[in-house]
């Protein structure tokens, strides 16, 4: 009995190490997968003519507010949070020459 109890420990154990890893994986690839759609807007807000600091994909102060000034011009909610659907519209405002900053 002793020796399936500690199994049943040892079989618990690793179910919530597995979990864990999982866990880690899953916000790490959603980590990188936002930096990546941050790295796409900054880089369409320069095309534009707007401000977002670094085209690094770090999510900074000057990045939220060309996001936002942007949304503005283009009747958008004003949100300054990037999205695959806000890089879609920037990619298409690009290819358009639409929706500029405002000089």
């Amino acid at each position: 009995v002793g020796a399936m109890i500690e199994q049943e420990q040892a079989e618990a154990a690793a179910r919530a190490e597995q979990e864990r890893a999982t866990a880690a994986a899953k916000k790490s690839a959603s980590e990188e997968e936002m930096r990546e759609i941050t790295a796409r807007i900054q880089a369409s807000l320069v095309e534009l003519g707007y401000q977002p600091g670094n085209t690094d994909g770090v999510l900074d102060k000057a990045t939220v507010v060309a996001i936002s000034q942007f949304e503005a011009v283009r009747g958008l909610p004003v949100n300054g949070e990037p999205t695959w659907e806000l890089a879609g519209i920037l990619g298409r405002a690009v290819e358009d020459g639409a929706f500029r900053a405002p000089r």
